[in-house]
């Protein structure tokens, strides 16, 4: 992603790159697809600040000039160079969707965990805006991890949820941190959702339960497949010998 960006600017100082990249993104940030390239690129794990200027340029910037200098170069290919650029920028799409999903999948596996360690900190008689300080204590995934720590962070710094659960909100995407962060909306409220958070640490064990089998009976599969296609490889390498003799033989009948 940053290849781009120093081809561009190399040439200019740090000062000035910052001043440019400055200038940019405020501009940008009053657009509408500006604002929603960098709630996908900030969910993809990319929350430096130049990051969502940097996607766009990759995003549109680069498949634009690739597209220009090919055009120049030879307009009777016109079609051809926009499904080339068309193909780029699909390409960029991909590869971030993949990084979110890799990321709200991770979240979805810890999420049962996050649930029953809010749902014993509450019923041992902990209140949960002390839990929630906490609460990234039960997950081992570095990404997922550094995420609840800022959310604590913030919470513990400002005691203003909602502020906090804009963390959780603007990295993660899926049903289930919108599920989460409105469980700890209530509880921070009211100060009772323990039957919530029982309720959703069931749901979510079962989802993990279920994911497991599933990555279990794929891994089954893919074992499978892999043996028949080492045995039809084995079984092709032996016969090509003896498929090559009788072409032999064959053809030493006809001549004769």
């Amino acid at each position: 992603m940053r290849a781009v960006y120093y081809r561009v600017i190399h040439h200019k100082k740090p000062q000035e790159k910052a001043k440019i990249l400055d200038y940019l993104t405020k501009q940008l940030s009053r657009l509408k697809f500006y604002q929603k390239a960098a709630a996908e690129i900030k969910k993809a794990g990319y929350i430096g600040r130049y990051h969502p200027i940097q996607y766009m340029m990759i995003l549109y910037g680069f498949p634009l000039l690739v597209f220009s200098i090919c055009m120049i170069k030879d307009p009777s290919l016109f079609l051809q160079y926009l499904l080339g650029c068309f193909a780029i920028a699909s390409c960029v799409k991909i590869f971030v969707n993949g990084k979110i999903k890799k990321i709200t999948d991770q979240f979805e596996k810890h999420a049962w965990r996050i649930y029953r360690y809010l749902h014993n900190q509450i019923a041992s008689g902990i209140k949960i805006t002390d839990a929630i300080t906490t609460v990234y204590e039960t997950v081992n995934d570095n990404d997922i991890r550094n995420i609840l720590m800022k959310f604590s962070a913030t919470f513990l710094l400002t005691m203003n949820i909602e502020e906090a659960l804009r963390e959780i909100n603007e990295r993660f995407g899926g049903n289930e941190a919108a599920t989460l962060c409105m469980a700890l909306r209530e509880g921070v409220k009211t100060g009772d959702s323990e039957l919530m958070l029982k309720r959703q640490e069931d749901v979510m064990f079962n989802k993990y339960f279920n994911r497991l089998e599933a990555d279990t009976e794929k891994s089954r599969t893919y074992c499978i497949l892999s043996a028949i296609m080492f045995c039809a490889i084995l079984v092709i390498m032996a016969s090509v010998p003896v498929v090559m003799d009788l072409i032999d033989a064959l053809n030493s009948i006809f001549i004769s």
